[in-house]
């Protein structure tokens, strides 16, 4: 087992041994490994979503949400499905990019769940495109005043170039996929590598000295443009997907132990 197959296990085994493994519809990875610009020193921290069964999902109104850390400080995430097709409504990359990474554990009991997950999830990180670009920019921006503060940490750096690539993609309507994912040709200012730029700004491998706050605040410029121009679309059929195939799909196939 390779860094992030064991971290997968490992959560895997702990969570099922706190909700038991019946409720445990998918473990998934998020974060630098989906956009091929993780280094040695990332974290593999993951996102998984908890199937309440029938009776618990009728009389309690309270969806489970919580965070758990290993001993080496990497981070899990677990909500109620109900509360995580809520997560994907409001369109954060974060949440959507659990449906496209390869590095992950289906619960197999959950066939025909996972199935309408897989052969929906363009539709599902596409739906509300509004929320989409809103949520990017919104992280762009607050990373940038962060950046601001201490113009020396490239891997706040490395983030707003990451999401300005990201929007730029988006909205050229690639595959999801090919939005997260830099590269290995991607180029910017027409010769530098993107990839190996990020990868060098995370490890503070790259001189900062030339300029880093005035593409900050080119790329902040960028982001309130595109702030101002969004109009709110949204796309029905997947909204109720979300709302109510999806959950209750999962709900229904749960099977207690």
């Amino acid at each position: 087992m390779n860094k992030i197959e064991k971290t997968i296990e490992y959560w895997k085994v702990r969570l099922s041994a706190i909700y038991g493994e019946e409720h445990i519809l998918n473990i998934a990875l998020y974060g630098s490994q989906n956009y091929n610009i993780d280094t040695p020193n990332s974290d593999v921290d993951v996102k998984a979503i908890y199937v309440p069964s029938l009776s618990e999902a009728i009389t309690s109104n309270r969806w489970l949400s919580k965070e758990y850390h290993d001993e080496n400080g990497q981070h899990c995430e677990i909500k109620d499905i109900r509360e995580m097709c809520k997560m994907y409504l409001k369109q954060n990359i974060n949440f959507l990019e659990t449906l496209f990474t390869e590095y992950r554990w289906d619960n197999p009991n959950y066939y025909f769940t996972h199935n309408i997950l897989k052969r929906n999830k363009e539709k599902i990180a596409r739906c509300q495109p509004y929320y989409g670009i809103k949520s990017i920019c919104g992280q762009g921006i607050s990373a940038i005043k962060r950046f601001e503060k201490n113009p020396k940490d490239g891997k706040t750096l490395a983030k707003i170039i990451y999401f300005f690539l990201f929007l730029k993609k988006y909205k050229e309507n690639r595959p999801y996929q090919e939005c997260l994912k830099v590269n290995e040709q991607e180029t910017i200012l027409e010769h530098y590598n993107i990839r190996n730029m990020l990868i060098d700004l995370k490890l503070n491998n790259y001189n900062l000295d030339y300029c880093p706050l005035a593409w900050a605040k080119m790329i902040e410029n960028d982001f309130e443009k595109n702030l101002k121009n969004i109009k709110e679309d949204s796309d029905k059929e997947t909204l109720k997907l979300l709302k109510e195939e999806i959950p209750l799909t999962a709900i229904y196939e749960y099977k207690e132990k």
